[in-house]
């Protein structure tokens, strides 16, 4: 089933048709794929989220981009790249706005599919269980040019450092939805306001705030 990603730049570029996925840069590692694509399985698996690789804090952030990659040594990951749009209250904000990060779901790790179950329900807003294999390899498509979906969309994304029971720092992330461009308006600030021109691009955010209240009012 396809999921919609509200709340997308209209300065973002057009993500590929589902049905011709990019090739592959690199070979993946037949222990890993075997066969079938890195989600096969994903409908059987509870949604859960854990990951190390972005800073602590509740941020509203631009989704750049989603997609399947490989490493020079065939080790394949989910990157989601996202810029800071803003730093919302709750936990000290270890990233700025403005800046760029990417967060990467190993898919060598037990916990790969629940991780990109998690993320792609709750950026869309749906339940987990709608999550199937094919909405997996649209929103995260294969090849360092591909293009998902989801691009563009502007999020909600937190993340909270723990420690294991082993004593390892560890930072768990959630993907809490779409946020509307008057949500943002309302926590644009001197602080943040450069980096959401930068982002999104001069009076974007301005005009989407007047599309938004044009469709209120009809």
């Amino acid at each position: 089933m396809a999921l919609n990603f509200p709340a997308r730049n209209p300065a973002a570029p057009a993500a590929p048709k589902a049905s011709t996925p990019p090739a592959r840069t690199t070979t993946p590692a037949p222990a890993v794929r075997a066969g079938r694509s890195l989600f096969a399985g994903v409908e059987d698996v509870k949604a859960s989220f854990q990951s190390n690789y972005i800073a602590e804090g509740n941020y509203i952030v631009l989704i750049r981009n989603i997609k399947t990659i490989s490493n020079r040594k065939g080790d394949d990951f989910v990157a989601i790249e996202m810029t800071v749009l803003a730093c919302l209250p709750g936990i000290e904000p270890m990233n700025r706005p403005g800046e760029e990060v990417s967060h990467l779901i190993g898919a060598k790790n037990d916990s790969f599919l629940p991780n990109v179950k998690a993320m792609i329900a709750g950026l869309a807003g749906k339940s987990a269980d709608e999550v199937t294999e094919e909405t997996c390899m649209e929103v995260a498509p294969e090849g360092s040019d591909a293009i998902s979906p989801a691009s563009g969309m502007i999020a909600e994304v937190s993340a909270k450092g723990i420690t294991t029971k082993k004593g390892t720092p560890f930072t768990v992330v959630s993907y809490k939805g779409a946020v509307s461009a008057t949500q943002l308006a309302r926590v644009s600030s001197d602080e943040n306001a450069h980096a959401i021109e930068m982002a999104l691009g001069a009076g974007v955010l301005e005009k989407l705030v007047a599309a938004e209240s044009g469709e209120a009012a009809s």
